[in-house]
């Protein structure tokens, strides 16, 4: 959310100096906004991420959703819809990825790479024009992860690692070719 689309070496960057002004906690950034505005100002479209986080740490504090994902309360998905729908800049794909990281194990984060898999192995995947459009809606987002959950079933895997497979044997692929 904070350093796509800019380079790995300047978000590791940002993301330092933000730890070092203690700037890292959705309490710190609502709290002293103009100095995090002010803190992100390199990164790309610095406006409208900071909207967006000030956006997403004004949810995070005043919502349940923390303690629904400390408590493991709510099935996977319905984290995934909540986060998608109501955090501003978050859709399913990143929703997902934030949930795997935190050991959801039945979210899938379906990306470019996955779809390109899936049209590979003959599935009729849409690919979208990330220029264009923002990404898949909800809607085909859950048909496209019932599918993989069924890809994934056929090899005794979770979701989340049967996509971590997909995305390490295309890595795999581009690096010998």
């Amino acid at each position: 959310m904070l350093t796509a689309p800019d380079k790995d070496e300047k978000a590791l960057k940002i993301y330092e100096a933000l730890e070092r002004k203690e700037l890292d906690t959705p309490e710190e950034i609502v709290k002293r906004k103009e100095e995090f505005k002010e803190a992100i100002r390199k990164t790309l479209f610095p406006g409208r991420k900071a909207e967006r986080i000030l956006k997403a740490a004004e949810y995070w504090l005043s919502s349940d959703l923390p303690e629904k994902i400390l408590r493991n309360s709510s099935p996977d998905r319905e984290l995934r819809d909540e986060i998608a729908k109501n955090v501003p800049g978050v859709g399913p794909k990143t929703a997902s990825f934030y949930l795997n990281k935190l050991g959801y194990p039945c979210v899938v984060t379906i990306d470019l790479w996955v779809l390109r898999y899936l049209k590979t192995n003959g599935y009729n995947v849409p690919v979208p024009d990330y220029e264009k459009n923002r990404g898949l809606p909800l809607g085909i987002y859950r048909e496209l992860e019932e599918l993989l959950g069924r890809e994934a079933e056929k090899h005794s895997l979770p979701p989340a690692v049967y996509t971590f497979a997909i995305w390490s044997a295309l890595r795999l692929h581009r690096n010998s070719i």
